[in-house]
């Protein structure tokens, strides 16, 4: 919720770059490659769906997916791009595999540390939503508490408070185990 919030996709799994959304997506209704190529060519049904502006983006779904990332994660997962639907739960296990096996984001650094600085700055690679707290960016940069790519982001404050409304708590409170679908750990 936290990803999706900062993403500003909030539980829409159809959500496109710009606002746009696709209830065929959303549904689980387009398999893999349908939205592959809905990525490559922009089009929907022959509409422009993707905002035009200087980040010329095509992330889709809830956790706003870069062509690249999706087909290389659903190939790493051994799903057939032709026959397999872009569910809602398929774009769950997809984000959460690859958090957990490239980022280092497990269930298990969750539940130590919840939504912590340390956490923020791993995911801040993946989302151009997440701030940069450490670095290097992609520029190279150390610290520069804004997005990873520079397209600004959100700040780390925002990303926890979102986090800790999801998980149920807020930041007085002790950060309990985060509820997290059944995954293999570390």
């Amino acid at each position: 919720d936290a990803i999706s919030g900062a993403e500003g996709t909030g539980a829409g799994y159809g959500t496109l770059y710009g606002g746009e959304y696709i209830p065929e997506l959303g549904e689980g209704k387009m398999t893999i490659s349908d939205v592959l190529r809905m990525q490559t060519s922009g089009l929907y049904r022959g509409k422009n769906v993707y905002a035009k502006d200087e980040y010329d983006s095509t992330a889709t779904g809830r956790y706003q997916f870069m062509p690249k990332v999706l087909k290389e994660e659903a190939e790493r997962a051994g799903y057939d791009l032709d026959t397999t639907l872009f569910t809602p739960q398929l774009q769950d296990e997809l984000i959460i595999r690859r958090l957990r096996e490239l980022r280092g984001v497990t269930p298990t650094l969750l539940r130590s540390e919840g939504m912590s600085d340390n956490v923020i700055d791993k995911l801040a690679p993946e989302f151009a939503s997440f701030p940069n707290l450490f670095g290097p960016d992609a520029k190279g940069r150390y610290g520069t508490n804004t997005s990873f790519y520079g397209q600004g982001g959100k700040s780390a404050d925002f990303i926890k408070k979102l986090y800790n409304e999801s998980t149920g708590m807020n930041k007085m409170s002790p950060m309990p185990p985060p509820v997290l679908p059944p995954v293999q750990d570390d």
